[in-house]
């Protein structure tokens, strides 16, 4: 998840977290200094339970910063750090995946995946039809679909709706989940964060079943699965700036 891995000695003695009125968030204080990010800006932290997960992070730190292992406060640095051409990207980034969304895209052969794949995600399409009047294609064949211009218009009206920590957090799980489409019903309660990597994984669950499993891709798809969950996590403790 783009987790920066230096290292480097402890060079604080007080470490604090506090709520500013002024910024309306919580910050930490490194030796009562306001901490910022690389970029300069000022780590706000939007919830207290947010505030406690990054507490606690520091608070493991004794004689060295293993920057890897400080999640929460690189997501929100990430956060912090957003600006006007990065939502930009961001929106960009999300219509292209809505383009050529996993869930459009089904296998012709076996039958049985392909079979499993349409009972899993057509009901998905569906609630977008349902809900948002968007009306997406699938295939199976390699081929590009061409969707429909209306109901891409409609998804890019639905992105654009958001604030750009939220964005940016739909962004984050469109990457691993690879579907944007997922993404957006799991950060509208329309669909829980199992069932959504659950979805995600049909085609590859599919095919451990026939080859088998390695340790490198178990222990690759944990970190993926954690990785989700920690955003997810994020996304219902976010309180927008």
């Amino acid at each position: 998840m783009n987790l920066l891995s230096w290292s480097k000695k402890k060079f604080w003695s007080s470490f604090n977290i506090t709520f500013s009125d002024e910024q309306q968030a919580y910050l930490i204080l490194l030796d009562d200094k306001i901490y910022k990010s690389a970029k300069g800006n000022i780590l706000k932290i939007p919830s207290a339970f947010l505030a406690k997960k990054v507490d606690n992070e520091w608070k493991k730190i004794t004689k060295e910063v293993i920057r890897s292992k400080l999640i929460f406060t690189n997501v929100l640095e990430q956060i912090n750090d957003i600006d006007d051409e990065s939502t930009a990207e961001f929106l960009r980034v999300l219509l292209e995946y809505a383009e050529t969304d996993l869930l459009c895209y089904r296998v012709s052969s076996p039958k049985k995946l392909k079979t499993l794949q349409e009972r899993k995600w057509d009901p998905i399409l569906s609630i977008y039809d349902r809900e948002f009047s968007i009306k997406m294609s699938s295939s199976d064949s390699l081929n590009y679909v061409s969707q429909d211009k209306e109901s891409l218009d409609k998804f890019l009206g639905i992105l654009k709706a958001y604030e750009s920590p939220r964005l940016f957090l739909i962004y984050k799980m469109t990457q691993l989940l690879g579907s944007a489409l997922l993404a957006v019903l799991v950060e509208k309660n329309l669909v829980n964060e199992k069932k959504a990597w659950m979805l995600s994984r049909i085609e590859e669950d599919w095919q451990k079943k026939i080859w088998g499993k390695d340790e490198e891709s178990i222990e690759a798809e944990k970190n993926k699965r954690k990785d989700f969950k920690l955003l997810n996590l994020c996304l219902r403790h976010l309180v927008e700036y």
